[in-house]
């Protein structure tokens, strides 16, 4: 399905469009940080939780996802990556999709569950 819709509008009343700079404050236990870069696509309740998916574009250049984010815009001056609102972006190199906005998705959750365990010696995540 090709959607061309060029803004997003976020849960906090933000609005966000193709190749906006953006921080993603990361939520995970894993990771912990702050991470810039260019959105190029989100793909609407395809994440785990029915949240929606982040494509951002890094800084050094690399493709990747977010999810159970919160993503914000900012001012910062992150160069342009190879991307276009109609080229076709993929998750695990399955599941392209053209646009900005992606409404539907294939995406499977169960690809990408994972549970937690909290007991007295500390959190265990099991990806």
């Amino acid at each position: 399905m090709k959607n061309n819709k060029s803004e997003y509008k976020t849960y906090y009343g933000g609005t966000l469009n193709f190749n906006d700079a953006v921080k993603c404050s990361t939520l995970s236990i894993m990771t912990g940080k702050d991470v810039i870069g260019r959105l190029v696509q989100v793909r609407k309740n395809c994440g785990s939780f029915k949240t929606d998916v982040f494509f951002i574009r890094l800084p050094d250049g690399t493709l990747q996802t977010f999810e159970n984010e919160h993503i914000v815009k900012i001012e910062d001056d992150i160069p342009n990556g190879p991307d276009s609102i109609t080229a076709e972006y993929t998750i695990k190199g399955k599941y392209p999709k053209v646009g900005f906005i992606v409404d539907e998705s294939e995406w499977d959750v169960k690809e990408s569950s994972f549970s937690m365990m909290v007991s007295d010696k500390g959190i265990k995540l099991v990806l």
